[in-house]
């Protein structure tokens, strides 16, 4: 079974293997490597690179054609990074109130003069 494609000038079916339309007479043009219209073959090489360097935000799924994949991809690591930053903000309001605590306990039990150096009454 021969796969088919249409002619750019006319829309006419043409064999895949076809130099003209039979339709129209219109010239077809081969690509470089030796086939018809667009080579969609993707680097292996390519692809590994873009998941390593650039897979928190999806290029390589984009890059495969993965859609969704690197839409999901992008999303999951904005609301991590969302999460990350409060928690970590958590983290650190909760380092201070520890450090306040420590001062106030300081305070009550007079280990701490003002900044003159006067005991606190």
């Amino acid at each position: 079974m021969e796969s088919k494609k249409y002619c750019s000038n006319c829309g006419g079916e043409m064999d895949e293997n076809a130099a003209v339309c039979v339709k129209c007479g219109t010239a077809v043009e081969k690509d470089p490597l030796g086939g018809i219209g667009t080579n969609d073959k993707k680097s292996k090489i390519v692809a590994g690179i873009l998941a390593i360097t650039l897979g928190e935000f999806g290029v390589d799924k984009f890059y495969l054609g993965y859609n969704k994949a690197g839409v999901a991809r992008v999303v999951t690591t904005l609301v991590s990074l969302v999460l990350c930053l409060v928690f970590i903000g958590i983290i650190v309001f909760l380092a201070v109130e520890v450090w306040c605590i420590y001062d106030a306990v300081k305070i009550f039990i007079g280990k701490t003069p003002d900044a003159n150096g006067n005991k606190l009454v």
